[in-house]
């Protein structure tokens, strides 16, 4: 084996680091308390970088991810199973996700330096509903309106789904993005890559400043989304399998044992794909023509675990603010979640980046939460993308039997 294959497997994982600045960010902050705001300024700089991508990675991700549905729409039972089974399973979670950190309260007794505006509170959703179609797109992109930047790019991916086939020109238009999103990720990448070092300095200075006390409520956050993912896996999903699918979830477990055990260790949709498609033909029955119409897609825009996080981070963020969403805001926050965990950037760390857009769109301060989030995030990420590869052989095999086309036999083997 060679010395640069060697140094590729003890390269630690961004997450682990994040991990590993978390603990020293606290052991700092406890020897030498106050004296670590002099370092609060590259955590800063840190979410600054964040917040440089967070548009235009919104913007390219979901036009990107809606576009690529066109694929889907060639068969047009397949896709219609496909985003019923997506908006069904994802909303669930998201229902889930805010039930949870309703139930547990993690967030409330957080000590933070931030304020909010408690005006947040008395904003009426429905009065704002038209407030969501832009009337100048550059303009919402300059402000930073990112629910209005989220509208234009649906529109926008579906007037390319349609039109893609018959006009060269927009074919082209979809590359360009595809192009663009590839960019915008490796950008993020970029950032994340000095990530460690921005957490290690928000946390310090965090802990330096108003003690340990949050560690208690950062930790039953993470508690909170193990527990709702948990309850999705196997309550929510054998639900489906049993009632949409009409398949034994017993069954579907031990045939999905490898894909399970492969995003837990690999926190990563993209690099399970393989397995998944792997074992959705050869050991769940279904069919060739789905799972490569679905599965990719699947990967990108069917994510359970993803929508159950970001409510659960909007939430903690609420409890520590002391915000009362009223029940149409939650209502626009777990559709604005749904919405984000389809367009979450495809790189290690894409839920933090995520975890900041939906705070700022309900009007919460970010950069705290984000570092507390950051630092557990490997934690975090094991169960949402546990969850994420289980909901997508879990629609692939639903929309097969729905469909009539899956291989029983096979299934049971």
């Amino acid at each position: 084996m060679s010395q640069e294959t060697l140094q590729k497997k003890k390269k630690l994982s961004i997450p682990l680091k994040l991990a590993i600045a978390l603990v020293l960010g606290v052991v700092a902050g406890i020897v030498f308390r106050e004296k670590c705001a002099y370092i609060a300024f590259i955590g800063t700089v840190f979410i600054r970088l964040l917040k440089m991508c967070v548009y235009p990675l919104v913007l390219f991700s979901i036009i990107s991810g809606v576009a690529s549905v066109a694929n889907i729409g060639r068969l047009k039972k397949i896709g219609g199973q496909f985003l019923l089974y997506t908006f069904i399973s994802s909303l669930a979670a998201g229902v889930l996700g805010s039930l949870a950190i309703t139930l547990t309260g993690a967030g409330t007794g957080l000590v933070l330096q931030a304020t909010v505006d408690t005006s947040v509170e008395k904003v009426s959703m429905l009065d704002s509903i038209v407030e969501w179609v832009p009337s100048n797109v550059f303009e919402s992109l300059s402000n930073g309106t990112l629910v209005q930047i989220i509208v234009f790019a649906i529109f926008f991916g579906v007037m390319i789904t349609l039109i893609r086939q018959s006009d060269e020109s927009v074919s082209m238009v979809a590359k360009v993005v595809e192009g663009c999103n590839s960019i915008m990720q490796k950008m993020v990448g970029s950032v994340m890559v000095v990530a460690p070092y921005g957490v290690f300095c928000l946390i310090a200075n965090l802990v330096g400043t108003t003690g340990v006390k949050n560690l208690t409520e950062i930790f039953t956050m993470v508690l909170t989304m193990w527990g709702a993912a948990a309850v999705h896996i196997l309550v929510l999903l054998p639900l489906l399998l049993k009632f949409f699918g009409h398949v034994s979830p017993i069954k579907f477990y031990r045939n999905s044992i490898p894909v399970i055990l492969m995003a837990f260790s690999t926190q990563s949709s993209a690099a399970t794909l393989p397995v998944t498609m792997d074992v959705s033909k050869n050991k769940n029955g279904v069919p060739n023509e789905i799972v490569d119409l679905c599965a990719a897609p699947a990967a990108t825009i069917n994510m359970d675990g993803a929508a159950i996080e970001y409510t659960i981070y909007t939430l903690f963020a609420a409890h520590a603010f002391g915000v009362h969403f009223s029940v149409l805001q939650i209502i626009f926050m777990i559709v604005l979640c749904v919405v984000c965990s389809a367009g979450a950037a495809g790189v290690p760390g894409g839920g933090i980046v995520m975890c900041s857009i939906c705070l700022t769109t309900m009007g919460l301060p970010n950069e705290e939460i984000t570092a507390m989030v950051a630092g557990v995030y490997v934690l975090l990420d094991i169960a949402s993308t546990t969850l994420n590869v289980s909901g997508d052989c879990c629609g692939m095999v639903c929309i097969a039997s729905r469909l009539g086309l899956l291989d029983k036999d096979k299934f049971n083997a």
